[in-house]
């Protein structure tokens, strides 16, 4: 499935980027390339600290998912798309909805874009159970990614490309996570 495919991951530095390239460097030694799009330097270095570029086949990006040019040349021949990036913290996105529309609607808009702008063959969203029914910016704001992929996968034309959304609830261990406060 993954054997030597290019993997191009948006907040490749978060929980889910972090667990899911230890995953791909453990299981798939014949990965052509992954590459992490975050626009935290400081994540980047530590994770490239673990996962150095002179020994995994890795490349780190730092970019903004509103930057549409820089994804652009990030997405030069990739093959998967994993987006993961997101303004995630329900109060801070209750602070700054305008920084959350920004990050997880238009930023995903510019995702859609950039993939069927570079040829890419898949792209997989990450959403939230805070979609359903919203009662919050966040939850919104993830709502409207996901008919963002349902619309770009029924609207693809002749394009080769499969848009797809994976749905999580809290995860033990990821950062804004309830569980702790529970």
């Amino acid at each position: 499935m993954l054997s030597n495919k290019a993997i191009l991951i948006t907040g490749g530095t978060g929980s889910f980027g972090r667990a899911f390239i230890k995953y791909i460097l453990e299981e798939y030694s014949d990965i052509e390339r992954i590459v992490v799009f975050s626009r935290d330097e400081q994540k980047q270095f530590e994770m490239a600290l673990e996962f150095s570029p002179k020994v995994y086949p890795i490349r780190y990006i730092l970019g903004d998912v509103r930057d549409k040019a820089q994804l652009y040349r990030a997405m030069q021949d990739i093959d998967i798309v994993i987006h993961s990036s997101a303004m995630k913290h329900v109060g801070a996105s209750e602070q700054n909805p305008m920084e959350c529309v920004k990050t997880n609607i238009l930023g995903s808009q510019n995702i859609i874009d950039v993939s069927l702008e570079r040829g890419v063959k898949q792209v997989i969203a990450l959403s939230t159970d805070k979609s359903v029914n919203p009662s919050n910016v966040y939850g919104a704001s993830k709502l409207i990614l996901e008919k963002l992929f349902i619309s770009a996968d029924a609207q693809k034309m002749e394009e080769d490309i499969k848009f797809s959304i994976v749905r999580y609830g809290n995860i033990f261990g990821s950062k804004g996570s309830v569980i702790p406060l529970l």
